[in-house]
């Protein structure tokens, strides 16, 4: 299933480039090395077969050819003990440095993933919220990766507030390990920045933020 999902997301950049005609050999060649899939390297060839690319054109499509079989089996495994296999038995692969960067990643997920980057990659979801008290904010969150995720709520995560209350700020990191997709609740504490405004209710909801 994950390599069908690659393929359509890698394909879906294709129209960007696809049909200028009056585009040189050496845009679409950018656009299809930035792709990197056989179907582009057989759009490439198609329009441009006599460029000074189209040799290595042929030789990465041929690579792809070749190793595909195998990195379709990697990717339905989906594993980093897989990723890190494949990269071991397939160092000359066009797939090898995308094995890498998924076991770099997936790494950075296991060992902590500050709550920002985790937001911003669409790896969570959180609700943030008041509790009364100056000292602290009720934070609920959960994966929306299907693999283990560590967030970490660093000392100086800012919580703006959406309505009139105060925005708070974290004073103390917290960690909170999310093993499967159901809601996990922590109190993060935090100082208020804003004295002149009223306490963060539990009906008063933040933003997230730096």
């Amino acid at each position: 299933m994950r390599a069908c999902k690659v393929l359509i997301v890698s394909l879906a950049l294709l129209p960007a480039w696809v049909g200028t005609g009056c585009a040189s050999a050496t845009r679409d060649w950018t656009a299809a090395r930035r792709v990197d899939e056989i179907q582009a390297y057989d759009w490439f060839l198609d329009h441009h077969p006599k460029a000074e690319q189209a040799p290595e054109a042929r030789h990465r499509r041929e690579l792809l050819r070749r190793d595909e079989p195998a990195w379709e089996q990697v990717t339905e495994e989906g594993t980093v003990e897989a990723y890190e296999r494949f990269a071991a038995q397939h160092r000359d692969s066009p797939y090898t440095e995308r094995a890498r960067n998924i076991i770099a990643e997936w790494r950075q997920d296991e060992s902590g993933r500050d709550i920002v980057d985790a937001l911003d990659q669409g790896k969570v979801q959180v609700e943030a919220a008041g509790s009364g008290r100056f000292l602290l904010v009720n934070l609920r969150i959960r994966r929306t990766i299907d693999r283990p995720l560590r967030v970490v709520v660093p000392a100086g995560t800012f919580f703006a507030c959406r309505g009139s209350a105060q925005n708070m700020i974290a004073l103390a990191e917290e960690t909170v390990d999310l093993q499967d997709g159901q809601w996990k609740t922590l109190q993060v504490v935090t100082a208020c920045v804003d004295l002149v405004k009223s306490v963060p209710q539990p009906g008063d909801t933040f933003s997230t933020e730096r």
